[in-house]
């Protein structure tokens, strides 16, 4: 698995795409809440597995 990081930087992406939801419809924008919270979910994966591998 790759530096956590990586999913850090998804995340921020994500949250901008939810901030900045003008002239989206309801839908585009539950997508993109929706992408934001999976991102938020898998981030601890990335950092749990990241800790396994390199011994933290």
């Amino acid at each position: 698995m790759n530096d956590p990081r990586e999913q850090l930087e998804r995340v921020k992406r994500s949250l901008d795409r939810v901030k900045n939801n003008k002239n989206k419809s309801v839908a585009d924008y539950r997508g993109d809440l929706y992408h934001f919270f999976q991102d938020c979910y898998h981030l601890k994966d990335w950092i749990k597995n990241y800790s396994t591998i390199n011994g933290y």
